[in-house]
């Protein structure tokens, strides 16, 4: 019955919005496009708290609905509205705009094709962020998180800015290049995966930069993405971050976090089978936030490669294997185990087996399951505590069906 009010809201926002756009629709069907997903499924996990302290199953919801609507062929308005529910840390606290733009396009400025787009607009980081949050589109249920961390979401998803996209095709394929300066947006769920419950502070937004440049060439997709956030936190004055059962705690207080984001990816299709490896490098610089020395600098690392095979027009199977480190100066958790810790709280290996089956046109339904060694991914973010997690192994599953309107 907790969960009642949540479901209740998400479903008057999407009732809400569908009547609006039926209603836009009715009045000039040439000029706006509507598109509408919902996915809902379980998943469960064993010896973990990824999916929330003492929980086993989790409801999962992917909800959004999205609409362009077109003044002239190179002008127009742009936005979605999504929610997604995963556990009790990696949940949006309410249904969200995702995106919300103006955007131009033009042919006459330089070579080949400009968009420029000011407001809400979505991030272009490695192959999967920007449609993260599209069931449909990604591969999996549960992104690789050595790069796409689930932790940090709310970071990632967009900025409140402009974004200036340019696209330039030749005989030897296509260039693409994002830039994107802004203001970063998040809800308070951000509080939870970065530090904790036991924290009633506030993360404030500030700026950040973004740039993706990208190649396609038959079946080719190399990139390298670059971006840069500096939120700062409020802390309240009892914020703490529990590191023991019983009597080891840190006080937080007020701070800011630089984070720089390295990703480089590829990706090739062969026919039917697909093959992804991507790398990301992160440093991640803490300015007090702290009141120990847990270590100014941080630097994390992760890569995976992942193999999809499209066994018929209906039924697709993946695999996937990926490593991560929380410190990549400290691969073998040395610092966490001078605090009484095991290391392998500070690091992790995820081996995933998965299948998509399309059953029509709308419906889908996707299946999984991770084996995971360590912790190194897992909320609270900023100093990991190996208590919270009773073993070094664990398996998590989820299946979700979607529907496509």
């Amino acid at each position: 019955m907790k969960y009642l009010p949540k479901y209740m809201q998400l479903l008057k926002v999407l009732f809400l919005a569908t009547m609006f756009f039926n209603a836009v629709v009715y009045a000039s069907q040439s000029k706006l496009r509507t598109n509408a997903f919902l996915g809902v499924g379980i998943a469960n996990v064993d010896h973990n708290n990824f999916l929330g302290d003492e929980r086993r199953t989790a409801t999962i919801i992917d909800a959004s609905i999205n609409a362009t609507y077109s003044w002239s062929g190179n002008l127009s308005l742009n936005g979605q509205i999504s929610y997604r529910e995963f556990g009790d840390s990696l949940s949006d606290e309410k249904p969200r705009i995702d995106y919300l733009n103006i955007t131009y396009v033009t042919n006459q400025l330089l070579f080949g094709e400009q968009t420029f787009s000011l407001g809400r607009v979505k991030n272009k980081m490695g192959i999967y962020n920007d449609f993260r949050d599209i069931p449909t589109a990604k591969p999996s249920i549960l992104l690789p998180q050595s790069v796409y961390l689930d932790v940090y979401r709310n970071l990632f998803l967009s900025v409140d800015g402009l974004s200036i996209n340019s696209a330039f095709d030749s005989d030897f394929g296509s260039i693409q290049l994002q830039l994107a300066l802004g203001e970063i947006n998040f809800d308070d769920s951000m509080n939870e995966t970065s530090l904790g419950k036991l924290v009633d502070g506030r993360w404030r937004e500030d700026a950040a930069f973004l740039t993706d440049l990208r190649w396609l060439y038959k079946g080719y997709l190399v990139s390298f993405s670059y971006s840069q956030f500096a939120p700062t936190f409020e802390a309240a004055p009892n914020d703490i971050i529990r590191i023991s059962p019983d009597t080891m705690a840190i006080r937080v207080i007020d701070g800011e976090v630089e984070l720089t984001n390295y990703i480089y990816s590829f990706q090739k299709n062969w026919n039917n089978f697909e093959l992804v490896v991507e790398y990301a490098y992160r440093n991640f610089e803490v300015k007090d936030l702290l009141a120990f020395p847990v270590g100014a600098r941080r630097p994390m690392e992760g890569y995976y490669i992942q193999g999809r095979y499209h066994l018929n027009e209906k039924l697709t199977l993946l695999t996937r294997w990926e490593r991560y480190f929380r410190s990549a100066d400290d691969k073998k958790g040395e610092r966490l185990k001078a605090l009484g810790l095991e290391g392998w709280a500070d690091h992790s290996i995820t081996k995933s087996i998965g299948l998509k089956y399309q059953l029509n046109k709308r419906w889908s339904v996707f299946a999984e399951v991770h084996r995971i060694t360590g912790s190194g991914y897992f909320p609270p973010f900023a100093l990991p505590s190996s208590f919270a997690v009773e073993n070094r192994d664990s398996i998590l599953g989820a299946a979700e069906l979607v529907y496509r309107f």
